[in-house]
């Protein structure tokens, strides 16, 4: 009885400084979805839609930012131009769980399914020429589960900004199972609030990479955003491939074939390379060099 009398205080006292240090650790976790979403705006008529959006909202200061200087808005690609680089993002999804070492659960697939594609290659021109530096251009697509389950709701959620030759990809939720009307409406209010930890991730192609700030214990204990760097220039301009270099810590990757896609003639990059030029895309110095490149092809 006297050992347990004696032992007892000290217990105490470390059980109180393994619970304080729960608190310190789960903290940062339980309030990064509880700030309230930045202001919004609609971008167009044809971009709010009862099962999708897109719109222009506030970058807020949730989400980690690169740089002070803001984004590259006003931003123009045309919609064919989306379209070449929706078809390019792949993901991959992972066994459930959010430990960052999960092993792979599914074959790495492109990430937009065609009529999502379509959508956005029409709506996402629209919302980034009207994007301000200081916002970027979040989204939201849902579908019924595959094969349909009843009161089952798939919702994608992210964002896209640009900043200097580089076009940004954040997806907060991908493919996530909804059943709760308030979740769906939460996340149509807040679409860069994650539901779950990413169960997903970004398999670069070329002229592609994905960003990551925390690694190791970082990234299990507060999970980035996945992000995917697109180098969209080059992706528009089709220039020659670069070989892929293989993911940190994620091992040997089975990339898919990219969606087979007509080679632009000539005069079509010359003609694209020029209105690149005129929207400020890309300077005269980029201009001369790609436009030689071009002529020298022949």
């Amino acid at each position: 009885m006297g050992l347990r009398m004696q032992t007892a205080p000290a217990l105490h006292r470390t059980s109180l400084r393994l619970f304080l240090l729960l608190i310190v650790i789960a903290l940062p976790l339980a309030t990064a979805n509880l700030e309230a979403a930045a202001p919004s705006r609609v971008a167009c008529g044809l971009c709010e839609q009862p099962d999708r959006f897109v719109r222009l909202q506030v970058s807020p200061s949730k989400i980690r930012q690169n740089s002070d200087s803001g984004f590259t808005h006003p931003f123009r690609l045309q919609s064919e131009e989306w379209t070449l680089v929706l078809q390019r993002v792949r993901v991959q999804k992972r066994d459930r769980g959010w430990f960052p070492f999960a092993a792979p659960q599914d074959s790495a697939t492109q990430a937009f399914s065609a009529d999502e594609v379509a959508y956005l290659s029409a709506t996402l021109p629209r919302a980034f020429a009207q994007a301000q530096p200081e916002e970027w251009v979040v989204f939201g697509l849902s579908r019924p589960t595959t094969p349909e389950v009843a009161g089952i709701t798939e919702i994608t959620t992210g964002a896209w900004f640009v900043r200097g030759a580089s076009l940004h990809l954040v997806l907060a939720n991908y493919r996530e199972g909804v059943t709760m009307p308030g979740i769906r409406d939460l996340l149509r209010e807040d679409p860069l609030h994650m539901v779950a930890a990413p169960r997903y991730e970004f398999i670069p192609g070329s002229h592609e990479n994905v960003w990551q700030e925390n690694t190791g214990l970082g990234a299990f204990l507060f999970p980035d955003l996945p992000e995917l760097t697109l180098a969209y220039q080059a992706l528009v301009l089709e220039e020659p491939e670069r070989p892929i270099a293989p993911l940190s810590g994620s091992g040997s990757v089975n990339l898919p074939t990219p969606t087979p896609t007509t080679p632009r003639s000539p005069e079509e990059r010359l003609q694209m390379l020029k209105r690149l030029k005129e929207q400020g895309l890309i300077t005269e110095e980029d201009y001369q060099t790609k436009k030689k490149q071009v002529l020298d092809e022949f």
